[in-house]
């Protein structure tokens, strides 16, 4: 026999970034030697370990990158204030495009003093179900009430209370109902 052993490319480095390319570059090789007469048997069986024990090395580190990374608080805190470095970012090169009384409006409108209470309303009181659902029963309740007053012979003084109670209560009908169909929505999944 005269089978002679190739000598291998050097070795490289895996780390999570480059190991689906190793093992490409591998897999080719494989195929390659496997495909030459000359080297069956043993050649593939080495080749076949060197990249077992590649991708396992591979593994590896990414688990231990992934534990580290979950056990160190200071990534939240990198992520955080990089979020808010690149908001504040965007936010100058946007207001750049803008004219003096638009960007002096998104000042005001994007201050942290507005947006708060903003970001708190438009997830409570000022959801769309909430509303339409407001507005739905206090026209239709008050479009009712007006009809039954004038037919009855009764004129309706400065005082619109009711129209605000009846808003109260198609709010709460609308509330009401979003949730109703947010719950048999997640029975059905």
């Amino acid at each position: 026999m005269s089978e002679q052993l190739k000598p291998r490319s050097k070795e490289v480095s895996v780390d999570q970034n480059n190991a689906g390319e190793v093992l490409e570059k591998l897999r080719s090789q494989f195929d390659k030697e496997l495909n030459t007469p000359e080297n069956k048997g043993e050649e593939i069986s080495k080749a076949s370990a060197e990249a077992k024990s590649q991708a396992l090395a591979s593994s590896e580190t990414a688990s231990k990158r992934s534990e580290t990374s979950a056990s160190n608080p200071d990534q939240t805190i990198r992520t955080k204030l990089d979020r808010e470095a690149s908001y504040v970012a965007t936010m100058q090169s946007v207001r750049q495009r803008l004219k003096t009384p638009e960007r002096n409006f998104s000042k005001v409108i994007h201050s942290k003093l507005v947006e708060s209470p903003s970001e708190i309303a438009s997830k409570t009181i000022g959801r769309s179900s909430v509303l339409v659902g407001g507005f739905a029963v206090s026209f239709i309740g008050s479009l009712v009430l007006y009809v039954v007053a004038r037919r009855n012979g009764y004129v309706f003084e400065n005082n619109y209370s009711f129209m605000i109670v009846l808003f109260i209560i198609g709010a709460l009908i609308g509330l009401g109902v979003e949730l109703a169909s947010k719950a048999s929505g997640r029975r059905k999944t």
